[in-house]
């Protein structure tokens, strides 16, 4: 059997669609902020949607990978 890829949805902006990107070993929840890379760079965003929720067969591949935990915006200091 071939382990599923845990999938999770980002929201790069308010009001932008969801985008699907892979987790990889990252534990992450609703709310917590990412750094993932699109095509035009590496972008900051907020998980909307955790791998536990995901519906495998509405996502499609490739998915680019969630690069890593940051602090939420607004945080510094």
């Amino acid at each position: 059997m071939i382990p599923r890829r845990r999938i999770v949805g980002v929201r790069l902006q308010q009001g932008d669609p969801v985008c699907y990107f892979d987790a990889g070993s990252l534990s992450l929840k609703v709310g917590d902020w990412v750094t993932v890379e699109i095509e035009g760079g590496v972008r900051r965003g907020w998980t909307v949607i955790e791998p536990s929720q995901v519906i495998h067969a509405d996502v499609r591949s490739p998915l680019s990978p969630v690069l890593g935990l940051v602090e939420p915006e607004g945080s510094r200091g």
